[in-house]
């Protein structure tokens, strides 16, 4: 019976450390995890209005220099005064000034006087062209006499520069010093003879020679060629011829000049 009883204590033993034990296992942390949360994407449709892309801009008109008015210019003030800058109806207005007034055609002048020292200085420069025709002689004949010279381009320049001369050359610069052979090549606005605007004024175009429209079909141009419709001498000058006659073949807006409307000179 005692052997019984011990038995009991120590299988009630056996129980309690076995519960012990138990109890102090460290049971797995339970996470919980969250239900999944499904957001539903509702894809924007553009209104119509977004979905037709933007009308461009249209580009300003880009207005040539020679068409915008400076603030200062004054269309009462006199040739190189202040205020005063070179147009194309007075461009007209001085060709055809010096057409009635001493001068000849000589190369590459620019409405310098026929003096001696000029014609020294041009033919040395120049000898092929003042060895053909007399051309020194006749020019040594009329020189020290309030004599102009001028070539076709050189008259324009004349009065760009202000009324050019020995006398007068603040408004002459290299970069302004054109010349027929590349004046298409430079930042000007022109045409073909086929589309000339009825301007007075415009400069028209051939290889080796310009002119000045006049407008309603004239020409006035500085050449050296004698021009039997014309009556002038061989020493050449400023004539006005028809524009059918002479083989232009472009019309050009010369630099420096203003071509406004008529409400603007």
């Amino acid at each position: 019976m005692k052997k019984n009883a011990l038995t009991l204590i120590i299988s009630a033993l056996l129980l309690m450390s076995l519960a012990s034990c138990g109890s102090n296992v460290e049971q797995p942390e339970v996470i919980d995890t969250p239900e999944e949360t499904v957001t539903e994407v509702v894809e924007e449709v553009p209104s119509e209005d977004e979905v037709s892309a933007p009308a461009e801009e249209e580009p300003e008109e880009e207005i040539p220099a020679g068409h915008i008015r400076p603030d200062d210019y004054d269309p009462d003030a006199a040739i190189g005064e202040p205020g005063w800058y070179p147009t194309a109806q007075g461009l007209v207005d001085y060709c055809l000034y010096w057409k009635d007034q001493p001068h000849c055609y000589s190369w590459d002048a620019n409405g310098q006087y026929l003096t001696k020292e000029f014609i020294d200085q041009y033919s040395a420069w120049y000898p092929d062209w003042f060895g053909v025709d007399d051309r020194l002689e006749l020019r040594r004949e009329i020189q020290d006499q309030g004599v102009r010279a001028f070539d076709c381009i050189g008259i324009i320049k004349a009065y760009v520069w202000g009324d050019y001369s020995q006398d007068n050359t603040s408004r002459r610069t290299d970069d302004t010093n054109y010349y027929t052979r590349d004046l298409l090549h430079h930042d000007t606005v022109y045409g073909p003879l086929r589309e000339l605007p009825e301007v007075p004024g415009i400069v028209l175009w051939r290889k080796g020679h310009v002119g000045i429209y006049l407008g309603d079909g004239k020409v006035i141009e500085c050449t050296q060629e004698y021009y039997p419709k014309s009556g002038e001498s061989k020493v050449g000058g400023i004539i006005i011829s028809d524009l059918k006659d002479r083989g232009w073949s472009y019309w050009v807006e010369y630099p420096g000049i203003l071509y406004l409307d008529e409400d603007d000179q």
